[in-house]
């Protein structure tokens, strides 16, 4: 066999082909890097939106703390110990109720004030007259949406606002937070219920939608309620509906992250990974990442270095074989 022949058939098994098995399994390991730290910062979204819902309903406790505490409310509450009736609202109450609603029309989508046992007895409501947003009063015509069932707010240990789970009625998804209004001997007397919009809460914790573009991409959280319905996703179309409905291919990878079967999943070129919200309120968040368009530059970058590699090779096998020829010649 001649010299060139077996120089480039030891070239080939001592340094060409190891290079491919060293190639193939460094993109691999790159590959599952790049999965593992996105991941990683999936799972860090996701608790932070938690920690955001966390915050934004202690804001709105605060909010409504300071409400309860107007002298207009704190004269109610005594007047409804000293009736058995239902005691009418003062006039300048409904003003200071109707100014909180009006300038927090986005947030809430009523205030209701309730008896102990959960009944409504007046209720406002946003809305628009001539252009201009107001608050609309009433105290008749009630409906079922309107009666509370939370003992737990009425606890006499407590001076906690009340949190529920979130709840659905024809006004949308929301969260009802219930202040209980006290006597002079701080008995609760009937309580203020606030409706917080789920989709303003959800959209606060989140962020802004950031639309995805073809070099970057933009991790999407989708927010389950615990029986399962979308309250918030980076379309907004999908919101509102079962998950099942919304992302009918994604449905199995949502039902075992939502029954806490495995925290982090992939498939194809996406990568989920989710935290389930156990204290109030109760919420699925999942997140849910494209890794291929972060891999496009791992494979540019690796079919630069094969080719470098490569390069360097030829190179090499060229060198080596030069110098035989040369120095079989001078023999």
């Amino acid at each position: 066999m001649a010299i060139r022949a077996k120089l480039v058939i030891i070239f080939f098994l001592i340094i060409i082909a190891p290079m491919f098995l060293l190639w193939a399994r460094w993109q691999g390991t790159a590959l599952g890097g790049i999965k593992s730290v996105m991941r990683q910062g999936l799972a860090d979204r996701a608790r932070e939106i938690s920690d955001q819902v966390t915050r934004s309903l202690q804001e709105h406790r605060v909010r409504i703390t300071s409400l309860t505490k107007q002298p207009g409310l704190a004269t109610y509450a005594r007047a409804a110990a000293a009736r058995s009736g239902q005691v009418p609202l003062d006039y300048g109450l409904q003003i200071d109720l109707s100014a909180f609603l009006t300038s927090h029309y986005k947030e809430y989508s009523a205030l209701i004030i309730i008896n102990r046992r959960g009944a409504p007895l007046y209720k406002l409501e946003p809305g628009e007259l001539y252009g201009v947003t107001r608050a609309f009063y009433t105290d008749a015509d009630f409906t079922s949406e309107d009666v509370v069932s939370a003992p737990e707010a009425f606890a006499p240990a407590t001076d906690q606002i009340f949190v529920s789970e979130v709840q659905q009625d024809t006004s949308g998804p929301h969260v009802k937070l219930i202040s209980p209004l006290r006597d002079a001997a701080n008995n609760v007397t009937s309580a203020l219920v606030v409706k917080l919009r789920a989709e303003e809460l959800l959209t606060a914790a989140a962020g802004p939608r950031i639309p995805e573009t073809s070099d970057r991409y933009s991790p999407a959280a989708v927010i389950l309620s615990p029986a399962g319905v979308v309250l918030y996703a980076a379309d907004p179309a999908k919101q509102g509906r079962m998950y099942d409905e919304s992302f009918p291919d994604l449905s199995d990878v949502f039902a075992s992250l939502r029954e806490g079967q495995g925290k982090n999943f992939d498939r194809d070129q996406w990568v989920f990974s989710s935290h389930l919200r156990e204290n109030a309120t109760k919420l699925s968040i999942l997140m849910i990442g494209d890794y291929s368009k972060g891999a496009k530059q791992l494979d540019f970058d690796s079919y630069v270095l094969l080719l470098l590699t490569m390069l360097l090779v030829i190179v090499a096998m060229l060198a080596t074989m030069t110098s035989n020829i040369v120095s079989s010649r001078s023999t």
